[in-house]
């Protein structure tokens, strides 16, 4: 469902320019497409093995479409969707390459584009078999080219650039939990790449694998702080994420602990900051990074509602890789740097400054780190340079988000192996994507 979701935001996004849907003009009686797609699961029990795969991108589509519908997005323009995602699918499986699923390597065969009349009938002959009408495709004018040029740039970007780097940490993984999430999120940035021309993915599936440990992580009852400043909404994703789902421990392997110091490079309104509280108690110490005054302010209310005034310090600055200043745009949780003309034309511009972290821990004397956190929004790999001391002096535990940028998921694991080649890895998707990273 999240998948036919991100289909459609994508092409929302894209309201002001060509997307590709435009190219696949589809002619056909959209109101018996409509009831088909809404009545789906009465044909479940007709599909065969050979129809399989339509079918269950079209249950998913259908199951969306009342809400969709509803909202005033109109059901030719849903239905043009619907047979891109289709055909998207269906072509990227036709070429066909295979996403890193077995460990002996990665394969791509050669792209075969002379199939495209023929997967474009087995797609009609699909809705025909369960519907009395028919339908053409008056054209799909290039929309196997582009699909194709995307193919080639996965494989470019992810397999002639980075292949042995990417296997290697997959090997260094430290349990299948985590293989099997770092397949799935490369496989979620393969489909984004494919359909909708975006390098990098968000929100996130988490794997099937990993649904029975979401569920019993939802049945334990767990302590959790008052949060202000922010809406209902991100109060409930906060709670799940940071103190039921915990995106920034390995359970049973790694993670903040009694006395520990804790870096937390993003610190926004102190919800992480509350949850390494919680977990290093008064004898630990978390220095939290938050540029942005207005939310620095929230941050200490929150703190002083959880009574944790004595362990957690909010620091005024941004981290990065030298001393500076810079111009942020005011987006809540999406804070970020920006030029001065981007900045002024969305408003909510303020100054801040910067620091290294190596820089802010020799000027306070902090004998060790223990665990660092970073979500920075892009601003992750410009953190862990002015950081490098402090990693390499304490090798401490980390877990940093690995999706802001497109060439995070390789840039950020290369830096920590470079900076302590003894790092062993774990990574985690079930909200967003987190590396981890702790000394052998």
């Amino acid at each position: 469902m999240k998948r036919c979701e991100r289909v459609l935001n994508t092409y929302q996004k894209m309201a002001d320019k060509e997307s590709d849907v435009s190219r696949l003009i589809i002619a056909t009686d959209y109101e018996k497409l409509k009831h088909f797609l809404l009545n789906i699961s009465s044909h479940e029990a007709e599909t065969d093995f050979e129809d399989a795969r339509i079918y269950e991108y079209l249950k998913n589509w259908g199951e969306k479409l009342p809400v969709w519908a509803g909202g005033g997005i109109s059901i030719e323009y849903f239905t043009s969707l619907i047979i891109y995602d289709i055909f998207a699918n269906e072509y990227a499986g036709m070429t066909p390459f295979c996403f890193l699923d077995k460990k002996d390597g990665v394969i791509f065969s050669k792209l075969d584009r002379n199939n495209v009349p023929e997967l474009l009938l087995q797609i009609k002959r699909f809705f025909k078999k369960f519907v009395d009408f028919d339908f053409s495709f008056q054209e799909y004018n290039g929309v196997s080219d582009l699909i194709a040029s995307r193919i080639a740039s996965i494989k470019n970007c992810y397999f002639a650039e980075n292949d042995l780097f990417l296997q290697n940490l997959l090997d260094n993984f430290q349990d299948s939990v985590s293989q099997v999430s770092f397949i799935s999120y490369l496989k979620q940035r393969f489909m984004a790449k494919i359909h909708g021309d975006v390098d990098i993915v968000y929100p996130v599936k988490p794997p099937k694998e990993t649904g029975a440990w979401r569920k019993d992580r939802f049945s334990r009852e767990v302590t959790l702080p008052i949060i202000q400043g922010v809406s209902e909404k991100e109060l409930k994703f906060y709670h799940e994420t940071t103190f039921i789902l915990e995106q920034y421990a390995i359970e049973n392997a790694l993670g903040v602990k009694e006395s520990d110091i804790v870096i937390d490079a993003g610190g926004f309104v102190g919800d992480t900051a509350l949850y390494f509280a919680q977990k290093c108690g008064k004898s630990g110490k978390v220095y939290s990074f938050e540029p942005i005054p207005r939310i620095v302010e929230i941050a200490n209310r929150n703190i002083a509602l959880n009574n944790f005034e004595g362990i957690v310090e909010m620091i005024p600055y941004a981290l990065s890789d030298k001393r500076g200043e810079f111009e942020f745009l005011d987006l809540a949780s999406g804070s970020r740097a920006t030029g001065g003309a981007q900045g002024e034309a969305h408003g909510n511009v303020v100054k801040v400054a910067s620091i290294p972290l190596d820089e802010f821990i020799e000027s306070r004397k902090i004998s060790r780190v223990d665990f660092i956190k970073s979500d920075l929004e892009g601003w992750d790999q410009d953190f862990l340079k002015g950081a490098a001391r402090t990693i390499k002096t304490f090798k401490p535990q980390c877990g940093l988000t690995l999706y802001h940028k497109p060439d995070d998921i390789v840039e950020i694991p290369r830096f920590l192996l470079q900076t302590v080649p003894d790092y062993k890895f774990w990574f985690r998707s079930e909200t967003e994507p987190v590396l981890f990273a702790s000394p052998a």
